[in-house]
């Protein structure tokens, strides 16, 4: 990211960049992946935002952590759609709720398969849905404005891909 765009606002706070040396990078000359290398050091831990208010009628906010659920009784498809991906940004989604395939939560990355996700299993693939009546988190990161990549993605955890609910 270009200098001119950081906003430092920080001032007088325990929080700043490291610069990443050989000493921690290794030998590896820096410069040859585009950058210094700074790292963001300081805090202890960094807290990101948690939402355990989704709806099916909101988007859901293409960062931090979302606790998703079945609708009302439990007995249809609930389908919730994920905002835009934003490069480099981590989402985390955790399905709340033991289900089946008649029963199931789908999270769309868009109505219309513009977005999709990235995986293992296909690059069309835009909904993701829990599928074998398990609980369990996903996690992935925004590669473009319209593709999100699943990392550590398997169906083994209890999910599926296809491309609508």
């Amino acid at each position: 990211m270009p200098s001119s765009k950081i906003l430092t606002s920080i001032f007088g706070r325990r929080l700043g960049l490291q610069a990443v040396t050989t000493s921690v990078w290794g030998s590896t000359n820096l410069t040859n992946y585009g950058g210094t290398g700074d790292l963001l050091a300081g805090p202890d831990a960094y807290v990101p935002a948690v939402s355990t208010n989704e709806t099916t009628g909101n988007t859901i906010k293409p960062w931090g952590m979302s606790l998703v659920t079945t609708g009302a009784g439990g007995s249809t498809n609930t389908a919730y759609t994920l905002g835009k991906p934003i490069p480099g940004v981590q989402k985390q989604i955790a399905f709340l709720s033991s289900n089946t395939a008649t029963n199931m939560i789908a999270i769309r990355a868009s109505t219309d398969a513009s977005i999709t996700f990235e995986s293992s299993l296909g690059s069309t693939m835009s909904v993701i849905a829990s599928s074998q009546g398990t609980r369990g988190v996903i996690t992935m990161v925004g590669l473009t404005s319209t593709s999100w990549a699943l990392v550590g993605f398997t169906t083994a955890m209890g999910f599926s891909l296809s491309t609508s609910t």
